[in-house]
């Protein structure tokens, strides 16, 4: 735990002059993967929903099987292949929403991404701190996109820069920042706590519950 917090502090970003503390490249990349994590949730939460609304036998998946390997289809094996390759458009565009919404949402709502959330991190305006438009969050959506697309160079280059802003970030004007710094100057404002007042006290109250009986463990052991 000590090697973590001198590591984290070692290399950290310095304040800016107003005081606000950006987001060390760690807790991004951490919380990136968190977001990952919570739309591979998202994806696998909607895909037997799909499969129920729209379902399909596996002799209808036996009909795909030989259309892949070119084999004749009768006119009835055609019509299923084309109903599929419907279902399937659909399929991945209700991906994409859940990704949107998911994102919209949250940077709406709560100020930043649920993994910007759980590692104390938040979105703001690069010249005064404060919260993000909806102009913003849309364009910073599309932006983000077209950083993923370039396989994350766009974020790659907040390792170099002195912000450590993404392209995405420069282009939209905005800066990724620790929660605490700012609650410390007053600019910590978002449309709803329901993560601050409930998630967070939870997972303490968890957290205690853990080393409580972790204690009675070790002492049990060294008797």
């Amino acid at each position: 735990m000590f090697l973590f917090k001198f590591f984290f502090k070692k290399f950290s970003p310095k304040p800016r002059e107003d005081n606000l503390s950006y987001g060390a490249n760690i807790q991004r990349y951490f919380s990136l993967l968190a977001d990952l994590l919570v739309l591979i949730l998202v994806m696998k939460f909607i895909e037997p929903i799909f499969l129920k609304i729209f379902p399909f036998s596996e002799e209808n998946f036996d009909i795909l099987h030989k259309n892949q390997m070119d084999l004749k289809l009768s006119s009835e094996e055609a019509k299923i292949v084309g109903s599929f390759k419907i279902r399937y458009f659909i399929f991945q565009l209700s991906m994409i929403c859940s990704a949107l919404t998911s994102f919209l949402v949250s940077w709406y709502y709560l100020g930043g991404s649920i993994g910007q959330i759980l590692f104390g991190l938040r979105i703001a305006n690069d010249k005064d701190g404060s919260s993000m438009s909806f102009a913003q969050i849309i364009k910073r959506f599309f932006c983000s996109i077209i950083n993923v697309l370039t396989f994350m160079i766009g974020f790659l280059y907040s390792l170099f820069d002195k912000k450590k802003q993404s392209i995405h970030d420069k282009i939209v004007g905005t800066i990724i920042v620790t929660k605490k710094s700012l609650k410390k100057q007053g600019l910590y404002k978002v449309r709803y706590d329901f993560f601050d007042d409930m998630i967070y006290p939870g997972l303490k109250i968890f957290f205690l519950f853990v080393k409580e009986k972790f204690l009675l463990l070790k002492e049990k052991v060294m008797k």
